[in-house]
């Protein structure tokens, strides 16, 4: 479902919304723009409010099924005290362009998947999953997986550019 402001005038970014919209089925429902702000919650809006499905939340060991089952090594990246929501839709927002197939978040001192968090990671959001895991658990799950660990370091030995990235991997950040 699509909700647009009944006074928004034509113009290239809402057509081209509404022409997927109308080319994919999505329902749309021309609303007050104050229906509009009171769904925002004084977020921007620009106009258009879609609604959706909630996302999925996989395990991480249901990640690692599917990957493997593809013939993939998983990549993977563990957040660990990331309590910024900007931060986290930031890193959903790279970890999409960078072929990461999960985000480990801890269930505990970790931000979790909001709507501000959608917002930020542009799309990234649907593309990687985001796996709420205790992070103990998460890296025993990956070390038992034959997942190699690293973690990122501001003042580390080596840096990035000098660690082969190659095979099933999982960096820390946080």
């Amino acid at each position: 479902l699509l909700w647009i402001d009944d006074r928004c005038r034509p113009s290239e970014k809402p057509d081209r919304i509404l022409a997927l919209a109308a080319s994919r089925g999505v329902p749309v429902e021309a609303k007050p723009r104050s229906d509009l702000d009171q769904i925002a919650q004084g977020d921007i809006h620009n106009g258009l409010i879609g609604f959706g499905e909630a996302l999925p939340q996989p395990t991480l060991k249901e990640v690692l099924d599917t990957v493997e089952g593809a013939g993939e090594d998983p990549f993977i990246l563990i957040l660990d005290e990331v309590q910024y929501e900007q931060n986290l839709g930031a890193i959903l927002r790279t970890a999409a362009w960078s072929g990461v197939h999960a985000v480990v978040v801890p269930t505990r001192r970790g931000a979790g998947l909001s709507p501000i968090v959608q917002r930020i990671a542009m799309g990234g959001a649907e593309v990687v999953p985001v796996v709420r895991e205790g992070l103990m658990s998460a890296l025993a799950t990956l070390r038992r997986r034959g997942v190699r660990i690293l973690g990122a370091e501001a003042d580390g030995v080596r840096a990035w550019c000098e660690v082969p990235m190659d095979g099933p991997l999982a960096i820390v950040l946080g």
